[in-house]
């Protein structure tokens, strides 16, 4: 029987606002995609990225036409987060194509288990976050205006 999330949530504060048990959560940030990969398909482009495979398929021909075709579109479109330097609606278009900027013009990864937590924080540069569950339960947020 899972925990709705009401229950976790609730879990989490009561944790927060009476830190009488210890507990041991699994969390990591900050790891740069070009070495660890995003989730997403890579496309070649800028700096390290154009060095490494990430999200590439070791072995194209295993691959059906088809497949090949959808994972071009995919790595390609404009909400992959790895293209968003390169959308011509985005701010970062404006970055100098020689720089990657991890966290800005190369995505970060994530991962965290039931009841981590991320401190609240401004953006760098105080640009827009975008966040992609890729597998997992909900994830609850909490913005403050």
């Amino acid at each position: 029987n899972q925990p709705t999330i009401e229950q976790v949530e609730g879990e989490f504060w009561r944790i927060v606002e009476e830190p009488t048990d210890e507990m041991e959560v699994l969390y990591g940030a900050d790891l740069h995609t070009a070495l660890y990969g995003s989730g997403f398909p890579g496309f070649p482009r800028r700096g390290m990225h154009a060095r490494g495979t990430e999200g590439a398929y070791a072995n194209e021909k295993a691959r059906t036409d088809e497949e090949q075709v959808e994972d071009h579109n995919y790595s390609t479109h404009l909400w992959n987060v790895n293209m968003f330097p390169m959308n011509p609606s985005s701010v970062l278009r404006h970055v100098d194509a020689a720089l990657d900027i991890p966290g800005v013009t190369v995505p970060w990864l994530y991962f965290g288990s039931v009841l981590t937590s991320f401190s609240w924080h401004i953006e760098d540069h105080a640009l827009c976050s975008v966040n992609y569950i890729h597998f997992g339960a909900p994830k609850v947020w909490y913005g403050v205006p």
